[in-house]
């Protein structure tokens, strides 16, 4: 933690215990108390002044804030979009899928009696992390908050009791948290990929999946079948699932494209369960000079490959329904 968020955890402590009004030290006082510099002093003190905690009036030193409306934990809910580098320039960009499921939940809100927030959030985990989020959640400033199962880790379950914000998940309850929980359909998305690879009428079918065949893959595999087309076991590669991390994915979607240019004849169009490893995918594909969709067709289950690649062959549960679900659900 760096010295001025020590100095604003250390003020906002006792800035709890005061009534309304109470007038604080000055920069002055707090640069001995703490022995730091004015710039870290100032720093911590505008971010309180920035979230409405304390109020600075000229000649009138520091007080404490009266809270506003907006600031009753009964008010504020929060929805959270994450973001990463593109791989082409480094710059930031939201993961495509929380677009539309963002607004249908800030839809949903509007005609609420509640105040909506959406945080923009870069890392994995809140507790740590440093982030508005994790400051307004320990200021109690969050009522209710929709977030992404994958995006918790297992510390985020207590924390978020601790202070009593409700939650619902999108995804799965990964960490057995109790909270309610909006899940994709695994069986939905296999039928509706095993649609998309019928309607390209190619043959033969491949499919990348993870070590252990899930209720989504054993959907797609037997509407194969019971169209008289199965997938041939030569066809199934396996990557491992629960990637650590996204360059791990892609590793694996690379390595699986190899073992399928091994093959006497290569496949026409592919499913890969795991977007990430669909962008491997497809780097591998364009490496190998193998161009998609001319020469293979690629499905994947959400958008995510979509964004950084040719336009290929896709279908998604809708975020818009994920979306509204939530915030009904919340």
């Amino acid at each position: 933690m760096k010295k001025w968020e020590r100095i604003r955890k250390a003020v906002l402590e006792k800035v709890r215990d005061l009534p309304p009004g109470s007038r604080l030290p000055t920069v002055l006082d707090y640069r001995a108390e703490f022995k730091a510099s004015q710039h870290s002093v100032c720093r911590a003190l505008d971010s309180l002044e920035q979230d409405g905690l304390i109020v600075k009036k000229p000649r009138g030193g520091i007080l404490v804030a009266e809270p506003p409306d907006t600031m009753v934990k009964s008010k504020r809910l929060a929805y959270v979009s994450w973001y990463g580098p593109s791989p082409e320039n480094g710059t930031t960009r939201s993961h495509p899928f929380f677009q539309p499921l963002m607004h249908a939940i800030s839809t949903a809100f509007e005609n609420s009696d509640y105040e909506s927030a959406l945080y923009y959030f870069p890392s994995r985990g809140i507790v740590d992390s440093n982030s508005s989020l994790e400051r307004d959640i320990s200021n109690d400033m969050i009522r209710g908050l929709i977030v992404s199962s994958y995006h918790l880790t297992e510390r985020d379950i207590p924390f978020l009791k601790q202070h009593g914000v409700d939650t619902v998940l999108i995804g799965a309850d990964t960490w057995g948290s109790g909270f309610p929980t909006i899940e994709i359909n695994s069986v939905k998305i296999g039928l509706l990929a095993a649609a998309a690879v019928a309607r390209t009428k190619r043959h033969p079918v491949a499919l990348i999946t993870g070590r252990t065949v899930e209720a989504g893959e054993q959907a797609f595999l037997m509407s194969r079948e019971s169209a008289g087309e199965p997938v041939d076991d030569c066809y199934r590669i396996h990557c491992p699932a629960n990637f650590e991390t996204t360059d791990q994915a892609i590793t694996e979607g690379r390595e699986a494209v190899d073992e399928l240019l091994k093959l006497p004849v290569l496949p026409q169009v592919v499913w890969v369960t795991d977007d990430m490893a669909a962008m491997g995918v497809l780097q591998a594909l364009h490496d190998a000079d193998v161009h998609v969709p001319r020469d293979m067709a690629v499905v994947v289950s959400t958008s995510t490959a979509c964004v950084f690649t040719h336009p290929v062959i896709r279908v998604a549960i809708s975020p818009e329904t994920a979306g509204k679900l939530a915030a009904d659900t919340l």
